[in-house]
């Protein structure tokens, strides 16, 4: 079992190991992590000193982001994102770009949102650009 405190430390060896190099030459950007100080902590602790890194927060009304989320729509073949009030698809529950079936993530539940944004876990939605 890994101990709690290196996990944030594998998780980013492991998506910067799994990036190719030349793909980074221009930088990176980072959606949603780090979330904690220890998450970055271990990614600085992988960088290089000349790195430059820009934290970018959004701030969002937590009733608006839930609605949202739990509107998405997501295509269990290609990935795309459809939204069942904002960005609907053409035929309702079919991808326009490959005709596959719309899903919703299990995650997309208000209970887990509310859990996974609340003060009592605050966390920020923010991307990092390196």
């Amino acid at each position: 079992m890994i101990p709690e405190a290196n996990k944030p430390l594998l998780v980013v060896a492991a998506g910067l190991l799994a990036i190719p190099v030349s793909d980074c030459a221009d930088g990176f950007m980072l959606d949603g992590y780090p979330r904690t100080l220890n998450q970055a902590i271990a990614l600085q602790s992988q960088l290089r000193p000349k790195d430059k890194i820009v934290v970018i927060e959004i701030d969002v009304d937590p009733e608006r982001m839930i609605a949202r989320m739990v509107s998405r729509l997501i295509c269990s073949k290609c990935a795309s994102v459809y939204n069942s009030e904002t960005l609907k698809p053409r035929t309702e529950g079919i991808c326009d770009t490959c005709g596959s079936t719309l899903t919703r993530r299990s995650d997309d539940q208000e209970g887990i949102i509310r859990e996974r944004s609340g003060p009592s876990r605050r966390r920020h939605f923010c991307s990092v650009v390196i």
